[in-house]
Parts: structure tokens; sequence; C-alpha cells
């Protein structure tokens, strides 16, 4: 804030700012194109996580081979949606139809702490460095933040092929465009999202498009 003018990553960012009086209209503004550095799509090459690859990123994680496999990347913290995700599992029932939650990042500790030990279809990977064969593992990624500047999981795993399910809230949102690389739910809305993940399971064909 060297300026004096605050600065936000995002057009879309800056919009939903104004609109919550966050930010004084006359004095922020959008740098440059307004996003961050991205991702290096040499380490998550579009169209490289095939079929081949999906299989053995579920080989080497023991995940069913046909399996729905919905993918949580992030910190153990509200914000990041961590204790969001675990209760919209336990609500959508999927774990008990055989799906599989697989979550990077956080540990059967943070789990255990959160009360969700034992919940049907979890999987706990902890802190991991093949990101591109986590993706690879999954159909979805899911991402049920409050709130988020502009979140790289989405963004690698869009550019790994998987749908994305998140909230609509500023960083999100612009990471996911609606009906056509994912889906944006209600902020907050578990059964909503839930929905989501449930449509997702039962129209290969719209995950795949």
């Amino acid at each position: 804030n060297v300026t004096g003018v605050q600065t936000c990553a995002l057009p879309i960012s800056l919009r939903r700012a104004r609109e919550d009086g966050i930010w004084n209209t006359l004095r922020a503004e959008v740098v440059g194109p307004g996003t961050i550095a991205g991702i290096d799509l040499q380490n998550f090459p579009p169209g490289s996580l095939d079929l081949a690859a999906s299989q053995s990123a579920r080989l080497k994680w023991d995940l069913p081979p046909n399996g729905f496999v919905v993918g949580y990347v992030g910190r153990p913290t509200i914000t990041k949606g961590f204790f969001e995700i675990l209760k919209i599992w336990e609500e959508s029932k999927l774990g008990l139809s055989g799906a599989t939650l697989l979550i990077a990042g956080c540990s059967e500790a943070d789990v255990r702490a959160a009360g969700a030990a034992g919940l049907p279809g979890l999987r706990v990977l902890g802190l991991i460095s093949d990101m591109p064969g986590f993706y690879a593992a999954c159909d979805v990624v899911a991402l049920p933040s409050r709130s988020d500047g502009y979140p790289y999981a989405l963004l690698e795993a869009a550019a790994s092929g998987c749908a994305l399910v998140g909230y609509d809230v500023p960083g999100v949102s612009s990471a996911i465009v609606h009906q056509t690389t994912g889906l944006l739910v209600k902020a907050l809305d578990r059964a909503a999202f839930a929905d989501a993940l449930a449509h997702l399971l039962a129209n290969p064909e719209i995950r795949t498009r």
C-alpha cells in the first residue's frame, strides 16, 4: 500500500468488495490484468491425465478403479472449507454408496479433531508432493471455501481435467465458470453442494464435458 491506493487480485473481487462496502469506489483499483502468477502448465499439461494416468494414480493410493472420487486440497481451517467438506460429505451419504472423498493437505489427526474419524469413504493422504497424480485420481475437485483469493487447487484441477464444485464466493467464483468448468452453489448451502456432487456422480457425461 505504498501509494495509498488499495489493490485487489481480480476485477470480480474488486466488484464484490465494492458491493460489500469494504473499499471506497474511488480508492481501489486492479493493477494490470489483476491475476496471480498462475500455474505452470508444464506440471499440469492439459489433456495429459488420460484413463491410464487415472488408473495408475488410483492404484497408487488403493482406490477403486471405477469408483467416484471427490478431491479436496487445503489446510484444516474454517476459511478453506475443511470442516465444511467433512459435513457435506457426511450429509451427502455418498460414502455409503462407495464413493471416496480424497483429502490432501490435512492429516488423520486433523480429521479426528474435527470429529470425522471413521466417516464412510474418507481417505486422508496428508501432505503429498504428487499433485498431478492426486488430480488424476479424482473425478471432481471440491472447495467449499468461505472466502478465497484465487485458489490454486481449482486452477490445477481444471488444467488436469477435473470437474469443479465450489461455493459462489469471491475468488472461487473467479476460478469456476458455472456450468462450463464446474458448478457454483450458494455459499454455505451444504445441501446444494451435496446435490451438485450427486449430480456429477449421476451424470458422467457432464463431468467429461
